[in-house]
């Protein structure tokens, strides 16, 4: 696009019609594509989500649902009159769409430009905002904000106080651009039958209203997870996957509908970039760290970098990718302390890179994690790091009235019920109480 034209987009759409929109409070909390929040934000409150089901006990419906090309699926009809609704001039509304509808479009080529085109036929006018257009990602945080604030007007989401305090959650999901989590857990629910019952609602409404708005869903990257629990004649319980109930399916833009598939509760999903499941163990999170590591070991050995390079690489780019969503972390000490411990899956690649590094491999292993000021090499630690960036979000979050500070406080409330405390949990030590609560981020 011009970039006059592209600077008028983003100062109309992306910057006034957003700052009118947050002022009146139209973005709802469940867009963490929102400023302040990041796709970190949103994988830690489907963690926290699923924690807070284990530790109450209450069924749940997690559905993750794709959009397809989100951005260039806009019905402009739609998408106009919500542009009115936010104060946006007829003229800026008119210069956009206008242009996009009767766009040319031509193919280039290491051979060259094409002579011929599509569009420009206002007989055949095109919809979407186009990939590039500096309005595209404001005017699709809107539309789903308004889809999202639908579909709780219908009932739909999760419902749930906490024991203590009372405060009260009321979240639809989670969403990032086209990424959405749609969450159904409630008090309420008493049948694994209802459970399945308003999860296909969801679903079915999520889906029509994607569609209503000119998009649709993506069935082959969609699956859900549905949960509930069994006490055990000893007392204890025990996580089950729903099996007997029909599969969900999504609606489709010709009127038929599409199953999606139903995933073990154990078996963990890459969404927002960090793998997760509802059980809440993490061993794949550590699982991908090793083979990131390895990965860049071996690159490392094969390229030759001077040391000096490869120290760049070890904290601007191994560290930066591992870094990532390790504040979601939820492994105990004992199983971070293993990657590094004698035999451990990390231990072995760090023995591998030092010499790349101009270390001595056979240094003392406390040596290598000691940070060069006090005379040690400086790499880095990963329960340490894990430490850090859990302290970071809790910091951020902790007594906050945004959706994750609520989850955050009802998770941390159903711990000290659970241990039996008089205060809060985290001012307590661990044992003996700890091992026997419900195993969650917060513990």
């Amino acid at each position: 696009m011009e970039a006059d034209f592209n600077f008028h987009n983003k100062l109309i759409f992306g910057k006034r019609m957003l700052d009118l929109a947050r002022a009146n409070n139209i973005i709802p909390g469940e867009q963490f594509s929102e400023q302040q929040s990041t796709a970190e934000d949103g994988s830690w409150d489907k963690i926290l989500q699923a924690d807070i089901s284990r530790q109450l006990r209450l069924a749940m419906c997690i559905t993750s649902e794709d959009a397809a090309n989100c951005y260039d699926r806009i019905n402009h009809a739609i998408m106009a009159l919500v542009y009115l609704a936010l104060g946006v001039p007829v003229g800026s509304i008119v210069a956009m769409l206008l242009t996009i509808q009767l766009m040319k479009f031509f193919l280039r080529t290491g051979w060259g430009e094409s002579s011929r085109f599509i569009g420009g036929n206002i007989l055949m006018i095109m919809m979407g905002l186009c990939q590039g257009n500096g309005a595209a990602p404001a005017s699709w945080l809107v539309l789903s904000s308004l889809l999202v604030r639908i579909l709780r007007r219908m009932g739909y989401g999760t419902r749930v106080k906490a024991p203590i305090s009372r405060v009260f959650l009321d979240i639809v999901g989670v969403l990032f651009v086209d990424d959405t989590d749609l969450m159904i857990m409630d008090e309420c629910i008493r049948s694994p039958y209802d459970l399945w019952s308003e999860s296909q609602e969801a679903c079915t409404a999520w889906g029509k209203l994607l569609i209503a708005t000119g998009g649709t869903l993506k069935p082959e990257k969609c699956f859900y997870y549905m949960i509930d629990y069994e006490w055990q004649e000893d007392g204890s319980w025990q996580m089950i996957d729903m099996v007997d109930t029909p599969a969900l399916t999504v609606p489709l833009p010709d009127g038929s509908a599409a199953r999606i598939d139903q995933l073990p509760a154990t078996e963990a999903k890459k969404t927002l970039g960090v793998w997760t499941n509802p059980a809440g163990t993490c061993s794949k999170q550590l699982e991908v760290i090793r083979e990131v590591t390895e990965k860049w070991t071996n690159r490392l050995a094969a390229g030759r970098l001077p040391a000096k390079w490869a120290w760049v690489s070890y904290f601007h780019q191994l560290w930066a990718k591992i870094r990532y969503g390790l504040g979601t972390n939820s492994s105990s000490v004992a199983e971070l302390q293993a990657e590094e411990a004698e035999g451990g899956g990390l231990r072995k690649q760090v023995f591998k890179m030092l010499p790349f590094l101009n270390v001595n491999r056979h240094i003392k292993c406390g040596w290598r994690h000691l940070h060069s000021t006090f005379g040690g090499i400086g790499l880095r630690q990963l329960l340490v790091e894990t430490v850090i960036a859990r302290l970071n979000l809790f910091i951020q979050h902790y007594r906050t009235p945004s959706l994750l500070g609520k989850k955050l406080t009802i998770s941390l409330e159903a711990l000290q019920l659970e241990a039996g405390f008089n205060c809060c949990p985290l001012s307590m030590p661990f044992q003996p109480m700890g091992p026997l609560t419900t195993h969650c981020w917060c513990r």
